[in-house]
């Protein structure tokens, strides 16, 4: 567009705007005959003139042919007169929404499109940021006071930005810049916590700017110095472990200031548990070659998992410390997610350090065997009351995830992994289940009221053995089923026809119907898949034959050992559904 083009769109937009905002004022001072429609139509016509209003402005601070310090003043100035408009002008402060919507959001965009000019060159970034933090915090007055902690947030992340691009414009390095815009942020909050004017919301957008995104950056950020990138990691944990100091000790005492800083006690736990990812990331580093490491012969996965514990553990005890001093029956003291971030910590920090090494692979199969005994762990407690440890599927989903890391080498067969996923899954739903038929009214814990069967509470809440136990069947069975096209063995047909029969056992006998009917479904689809290899092309022909023969003899025993206890008084549907 020629430069003249965005003038004309600016008086193009300025005379509709004008001309809509006449018919407006025209239309209100109306006879009273069209009472009904007037006032409606009056209201639309202003309200769609104010926002031509404010896209006209907006234009005008776009136009290309003004120096961009002119832009930004343009666009500054009107946010900060339209700001001043609505909150010294009462009729304007006070009208309907459709009349002031368009002024607020126009003062926002205003803002964004003055930061959006000055970042083009870092001297007029830094001395426009000024500017606009401050224009940033007149703004805020334009929205309910419930809503103003967002700007504080993004004023003081703002801030911590332009400070940054004001060392760096001094050629400071890297290390240091990070180092002290850290130093500054946190300098900021620590003021903040004793300004009594600083609301609660305000505090916490402050505390989650200041810590969370720049121990983030700074720990997932490479450097240039070799020696000092293990150190950071090991810095930003222990602040995790100072923070959980410091958030237990902000709870003691009896006295004024005590009771003011406890409010701070919570934000201050959360933090360190956030802080406490800085082991993760820095183990995953390692794993990843990232930074460098001496390891001095021991093996990287267990530096990495010793670094994962180190910050999972500030994480797990701030945790404690949060639902303790919860109080009782709120939604904190409820929630199941606290913990969650303790069994991320370790397993991000372990994944990344699989290689083709025996003791790695060993070791990645054990960790995912301690996650699935914590799944049994989690279902054992629910039976018989609420938890505050992670849903059992978070859990295992962390688990599901460790197997495949640890199969990729391709070091070990499917089986080593999906079997003992199905094993404990089963397990899980059976502690469940025996519960559930001992008191059939057990509510489920999670949700607080009658209502059962919801996903993050299972096991707990789910009756019968379809949802209890089919996951445990079909995860036990799903991969060897699949691997018998894929990599055919006579071992692994062999061994999903004996969990079949066993599955068809279990469920005949206990009155199961899961694993009865999966049982049932598998048996033929396994013969299915065998025969569609061909026999005898990774799966030896005698001892198939053998396998087949023995499970056809047992099924025969059960069939007629059943008929002769149940006689003719049952139909095939009645012991169907006889099943649970």
């Amino acid at each position: 567009m020629p430069p003249h083009g965005f003038l004309a769109v600016v008086l193009g937009l300025c005379a509709m705007a004008a001309g809509l905002g006449a018919f407006s004022v025209i239309s209100r001072h109306r006879d009273g005959a069209r009472t009904d429609v007037s006032p409606k139509l009056a209201a639309w016509t202003g309200s769609i003139a104010i926002w031509l209003a404010a896209l006209a402005g907006l234009a005008f601070a776009c136009q290309p042919v003004m120096p961009l310090w002119s832009r930004i003043a343009i666009a500054l100035g009107l946010a900060v007169a339209a700001s001043v408009a609505l909150v010294a002008v009462p009729r304007i402060g006070n009208a309907a929404l459709k009349m002031r919507l368009p002024l607020v959001l126009g003062t926002h965009f205003a803002v964004l499109l003055a930061t959006v000019c000055s970042l083009v060159d870092d001297v007029v970034t830094v001395w426009a940021g000024i500017a606009i933090v401050a224009t940033l915090a007149a703004v805020a007055r334009t929205v309910p006071t419930r809503a103003r902690f967002l700007h504080v947030g993004a004023g003081y992340a703002y801030a911590l930005f332009v400070f940054g691009v004001a060392l760096d414009l001094l050629g400071i390095g890297t290390i240091a810049l990070l180092c002290l815009t850290t130093s500054f942020g946190s300098i900021g909050a620590i003021a903040a916590t004793f300004l009594r004017r600083v609301a609660a919301p305000a505090w916490y957008a402050i505390l989650v700017v200041a810590v969370a995104p720049i121990l983030v950056i700074v720990t997932v950020s490479g450097s240039g110095t070799a020696a000092l990138a293990p150190w950071r990691g090991y810095g930003l944990i222990a602040a995790s472990w100072l923070l959980l100091g410091l958030g237990m000790l902000l709870g003691r005492g009896a006295s004024a200031r005590a009771e003011y800083l406890r409010v701070l006690q919570w934000p201050t736990l959360g933090v360190a548990i956030a802080a406490g990812a800085a082991g993760a990331i820095q183990g995953a580093r390692f794993g990843l070659g990232a930074d460098p490491i001496l390891a001095g012969g021991v093996p990287l996965v267990l530096l990495s998992l010793a670094i994962g514990l180190a910050g999972a553990l500030p994480a797990a005890l701030g945790a404690l410390a949060m639902l303790r001093i919860a109080p009782q029956g709120s939604r904190l003291a409820r929630t199941r997610w606290l913990y969650a971030p303790t069994a991320v910590y370790v397993a991000v920090a372990t994944w990344p350090s699989i290689e083709r090494d025996w003791f790695t692979i060993w070791m990645m199969w054990s960790l995912m065997l301690a996650y699935l005994l914590a799944v049994v762990v989690i279902a054992w407690r629910l039976r018989n009351r609420p938890s505050s440890l992670p849903p059992v599927w978070f859990v295992f989903a962390i688990a599901f995830l460790t197997a495949i890391v640890a199969w990729s080498p391709r070091e070990l067969r499917v089986e080593w992994f999906s079997l003992p996923l199905g094993f404990f899954l089963i397990v899980a739903g059976a502690v469940v289940l025996t519960g559930a038929r001992a008191d059939a009214a057990r509510q489920q814990p999670d949700s607080g009221s009658g209502q059962d069967g919801t996903v993050t509470g299972w096991p707990a809440g789910w009756y019968g053995s379809w949802p209890l136990l089919a996951p445990g069947v079909v995860t036990l069975l799903v991969a060897s089923v699949a691997a018998t096209f894929t990599d055919p063995q006579t071992w692994r047909a062999i061994l999903v026809i004996v969990i079949a029969l066993v599955a068809i056992l279990i469920g005949s006998r206990l009155k199961l119907a899961a694993p009865f009917l999966i049982g049932i479904v598998v048996l033929p689809l396994e013969n299915v898949l065998v025969f569609l290899v061909q026999i005898g092309r990774g799966i030896e022909s005698m001892p198939w034959w053998i396998t087949l023969a023995v499970v056809g003899a047992v099924l025969l025993i059960i069939a007629v050992t059943y008929e002769r206890r149940a006689g003719e008084e049952n139909s095939i549907t009645d012991r169907l559904r006889d099943l649970r």
